[in-house]
């Protein structure tokens, strides 16, 4: 598993379009569909989060194992 900078900052523009789309909901008055926008933002965002936190814990356990792998016996 690897956390791609490609994959994140793809992630970043399309939750910049999805922040383009709540402004112009909001202009027009349609509160129900930015509520959902801004919650799905929300999960993603968080999900994100989730997925870096494994990552560099995968990366410790890997270069724990490489450690001990290394040790004379």
């Amino acid at each position: 598993m690897r956390y791609d900078a490609a994959a994140a900052a793809a992630l970043q523009r399309e939750e910049e379009k999805a922040t383009q789309v709540i402004k112009q909901a909001a202009k027009n008055g349609e509160t129900r569909g930015c509520r959902n926008i801004a919650a799905a933002i929300a999960r993603s965002r968080k999900m994100s989060r989730r997925l870096q936190t494994v990552k560099f814990r995968l990366d410790s356990v890997e270069i724990n194992l490489q450690q001990q792998r290394c040790m004379p016996c």
